[in-house]
């Protein structure tokens, strides 16, 4: 699967931009929980081709810290 916009499984890079940022979470900071680089982070959220194992990662860490928070 490609992860343009239009075509990311949850509606666009910007989403997850969003989605960090609701998280309160600086990409830094993104990076340091999934285990990825924040080379990659910024790579996923401009839009660039990531392997999709890499993208359920990150983004199972995402809704995981959603999940617990209040």
């Amino acid at each position: 699967m490609h992860n343009s916009n239009s075509k990311s499984p949850i509606g666009g890079t910007n989403k997850l931009r969003q989605l960090r940022q609701s998280l309160g979470w600086t990409q830094e900071e993104a990076a340091t929980r999934s285990g990825y680089s924040v080379r990659l982070i910024r790579k996923i959220e401009s839009g660039g081709s990531v392997r999709p194992a890499t993208m359920r990662d990150v983004l199972q860490c995402y809704q995981e810290a959603r999940d617990r928070q209040p």
